[in-house]
């Protein structure tokens, strides 16, 4: 996944001319809470660039045994009032509805004239301790060196 997330960064960051900062601790995550935070850190791009006149993006996965954290933060314009909660605005809502589908919590906060951020916390299962010799349902959650690259 990090290095899919490198290449939407950098993808992004190359066809909308934004100066991009990736800092991702490298965390072993289950399969559905990769596919979400690439899927929701894609949507967040996808809306900077259609919306936010911004010229640096700040992308940030953080994680420990409770679970993984999410932040992107942009300096464009920011949100018109009301538009996280708008029925219409469906990039938020699949944003959110893919946090609420891992009992994560998903909030979105702007500012005019200061950008926006969006944050996510995504639960990890905790590994239930066996006897010796039993293995458990999930491995536990590794991590790894993090690694920060201005993109």
């Amino acid at each position: 996944m990090w290095s899919a997330l490198g290449w939407e960064v950098r993808q992004t960051r190359e066809g909308a001319g934004l100066q991009c900062e990736l800092n991702l601790a490298e965390l072993e995550l289950p399969p559905e809470v990769s596919i979400a935070v690439y899927r929701i850190v894609q949507e967040a791009l996808t809306n900077i660039v259609k919306y936010a006149s911004a010229r640096t993006v700040d992308v940030e996965l953080l994680g420990d045994d409770e679970g993984v954290s999410l932040i992107v933060h942009d300096d464009g314009t920011g949100l018109p009032a009301g538009v996280e909660s708008n029925r219409l605005s469906h990039g938020i809502i699949g944003m959110r509805q893919r946090v609420r589908t891992l009992n994560g919590t998903f909030t979105i906060s702007s500012r005019a004239g200061s950008g926006t951020t969006v944050e996510v916390f995504i639960p990890l299962p905790k590994v239930i301790a066996q006897p010796a010799g039993v293995e458990t349902a999930r491995e536990p959650v590794a991590l790894l060196a993090p690694s920060s690259a201005a993109i």
